[in-house]
């Protein structure tokens, strides 16, 4: 007499997964990026009147720490100018840049980011 064969359950059907992805760190809740991830959709620039301050943020999207530095000084320029109103668009695009920008491996680009951060802030 045969023993019928009896299948082990996989350890991935035993934790509760539900095929790829669903195993640790996963939630119920759906999926989201983190700000700091290099996977992230774009700051909306369209409803950014100066054009100036559109190439800025642009260039911040950029792996070029000289770039991000130059973009950034500009946009300090722009913060800064004393009858200079901020627009909400500004704030949404830096907004989502700003997380990134804090960690960069550069420096300068980390101590630009606070500035315009500082300079915002006042206004």
């Amino acid at each position: 007499m045969k023993k019928a064969f009896k299948p082990q359950a996989s350890s991935a059907r035993s934790f509760g997964g539900t095929g790829f992805g669903g195993g640790f760190g996963a939630s119920g809740f759906g999926v989201s990026s983190s700000p700091l991830s290099w996977i992230g959709e774009p700051p909306d620039l369209s409803n950014i009147s100066d054009p100036n301050v559109g190439v800025a943020f642009k260039n911040l999207t950029k792996k070029d720490s000289t770039t991000k530095a130059k973009a950034l000084e500009e946009l300090q320029q722009y913060v800064s100018a004393p009858d200079q109103q901020i627009e909400d668009a500004v704030l949404e695009a830096w907004v989502k840049l700003y997380p990134r920008l804090s960690i960069d491996s550069a420096r300068r680009v980390r101590q630009l980011a606070h500035n315009v951060l500082g300079q915002i802030a006042v206004k």
